[in-house]
């Protein structure tokens, strides 16, 4: 009799460590390193030293790339999100800013990631001043801001136009509520431990679809007023130059 309990309780015993490991391995998390790299065609972006041409045929040089991005939620497979709603980043490649982590991230397999370029309305005409120095919507850290009342930049492209051997500055800033824009990508990738989500952006099609850009026929500054419509075909275009492109182990 006691060699019968004894195995019964060896057998619960496995079972509920096994269950254990079990759930272990479903609410494993880990912190997500994310990147994004920064594109013209299949090259990366050298600030003020190269020109590029774009789909309709003008020749530019990129001297600032900044955005800001937030409401971060990532898709499983099951359909659960993991939303990162208090979370906001500063992109600026020229400066090396192109990373972020977002911690506490489900293990486990996924079909979507969805993000905001610029801050929602309340937090648009928010005080900036009440953000901690290093906080990636202070002033601090960049200027990407109006004032209270128009907000913050959203996205900002600075450059030159290259043509009959002049150059002509060109400033978009791309801001207001109703600019606010969604980039959505669906694909499938994993996550594990040690991971690194990589995206792209891929400036030449921000000239491209579903709007075809001729620079030279646009306003050369535009603060996203009273510019033809022009700020609201850009941010038209943003979402598709945003790709995935996948998942890489951090070596380091």
């Amino acid at each position: 009799m006691k060699k019968y309990y004894l195995a019964l309780f060896l057998s619960i015993f496995i079972f509920a460590c096994s269950e254990d490991d079990d759930i272990d391995i479903i609410t494993q998390k880990v912190n997500l390193n994310v990147e994004i790299k920064h594109y013209f065609n299949d090259k990366m972006i050298e600030f003020d030293t190269e020109t590029y041409l774009n789909e309709f045929g003008n020749e530019l040089s990129v001297s600032k790339l900044r955005y800001l991005i937030s409401d971060i939620t990532l898709t499983k497979k099951d359909g659960s999100i993991k939303e990162f709603e208090n979370q906001y980043v500063y992109i600026d490649p020229s400066r090396n800013r192109d990373t972020f982590t977002l911690y506490g991230v489900d293990v486990g397999d996924y079909t979507n990631i969805t993000y905001n370029i610029g801050v929602d309305s309340t937090t648009n005409h928010s005080d900036p001043t009440l953000f901690d120095a290093d906080h990636p919507l202070s002033l601090i850290v960049h200027n990407l801001h109006w004032g209270w009342i128009d907000g913050y930049i959203f996205f900002s492209l600075e450059g030159n136009l290259h043509y009959m051997g002049n150059k002509q500055l060109f400033t978009y800033h791309l801001g207001f509520d109703r600019n606010l824009k969604t980039i959505s990508i669906d694909q499938n990738y994993s996550i594990s431990e040690n991971n690194i989500l990589s995206l792209q952006f891929d400036l030449a099609k921000l000239f491209k679809s579903p709007n075809l850009i001729d620079q030279s026929n646009e306003a050369f500054i535009t603060h996203s007023v009273n510019d033809n419509g022009y700020s609201d075909r850009l941010v038209q275009n943003l979402e598709g130059a945003f790709t995935l492109k996948g998942i890489i182990q951090n070596e380091n």
